[in-house]
């Protein structure tokens, strides 16, 4: 009996040893390269930032090619990847130059790299160049965030194209504190201001509930490419710092990147709602002018002014 039991025991064990050596199943059905990134957004001027391939098993010529080139200044390291083993990785890095993908309210052409191995399907990334005023992801580019890791896209923030709305209150009824008072993140507000009037059409459920997909179907198609999560700016969003909401000199905004340009891009007039509130019962206004009368203004809440949406393309 002793030995029948020893001998279950043993058997017990070497299926589990053979079990445990087994590859896994995701190993084995895994296709021969595989890329980090379907799309990488960069900054003109900016940091340099990665793609990586990796081998699920042994590729002979690694290679890529692009189409169309990037825009001139901007190159990619190394010329290829050679040959790569089973589990190795290969790097290559994009250096952006000065010049956009698209000149400023052009909508962005991405550059598609396509990157193949000796009898290997073929895979495909589209990289970017954006700067201030560049169309991308239905929206025109206000500010850049350069310190997102190296492996990931810039952070990008648009307004969006057109007016959301021209006659829409801040809030209608009883007056109410919401605390949203950040001069720099609207996001934050719109969340709070949301918070308290979930279900009331005002500006700030507006650009919540706003949606457009890559084909301007607004709000967005089925199965379509959809760009939601837009948020009402912050006051520090909409204009600059030598306007009277005291905003922190360098903030990135919409007046200083889009609207005084060369470009002129927006055809943003007259007042608009920011989601930053000063108190119960007023919040602060960017009103524009052509040329440089920009103004921030103090209003009340239930005032019927203009609304332009913005979102973040790390959202």
């Amino acid at each position: 009996m002793y030995k029948w039991l020893t001998f279950l025991w043993l058997l017990g064990v070497l299926t589990l040893e053979l079990a445990c050596s087994k590859p896994a199943a995701v190993q084995r059905n895994a296709p021969p390269l595989i890329l980090s990134l379907p799309t990488l957004a960069l900054k003109a001027n900016g940091f340099d930032r990665v793609i990586t391939i990796k081998a699920s098993t042994a590729v002979k010529h690694v290679k890529y090619t692009l189409a169309p080139a990037l825009p001139t200044g901007s190159r990619i390291s190394p010329a290829d990847c050679g040959d790569m083993k089973a589990g190795g990785t290969c790097e290559l890095t994009i250096h952006p130059g000065s010049k956009p993908s698209a000149a400023a309210g052009v909508a962005s052409k991405p550059s598609r790299l396509r990157i193949q191995g000796v009898n290997t399907p073929a895979l495909t990334t589209e990289v970017t160049i954006l700067a201030y005023g560049s169309y991308y992801q239905q929206g025109y580019v206000f500010a850049l965030n350069d310190s997102t890791p190296a492996h990931q896209s810039v952070g990008a923030t648009m307004m969006a194209l057109t007016d959301n709305h021209r006659q829409m209150a801040w809030h209608q009824g009883a007056i109410l504190a919401t605390k949203a008072m950040s001069l720099t993140n609207g996001a934050l507000n719109t969340l709070k201001i949301h918070a308290h009037y979930p279900t009331e059409l005002n500006a700030v459920n507006l650009c919540a509930t706003y949606t457009i997909d890559a084909s301007s179907h607004s709000p967005c198609q089925a199965g379509a490419v959809c760009y939601s999560h837009w948020y009402l700016p912050s006051i520090c969003e909409l204009g600059p710092a030598a306007e009277q909401a005291d905003c922190a000199q360098k903030t990135a905004n919409i007046v200083t990147n889009v609207v005084l340009t060369p470009y002129g891009l927006g055809d943003l007039s007259g007042a608009y709602w920011s989601s930053t509130e000063i108190n119960a019962g007023t919040a602060w206004v960017q009103n524009f002018v052509q040329g440089d009368a920009n103004a921030q203004l103090s209003m009340a809440k239930d005032f019927q002014l203009s609304v332009r949406c913005v979102r973040n393309s790390n959202s």
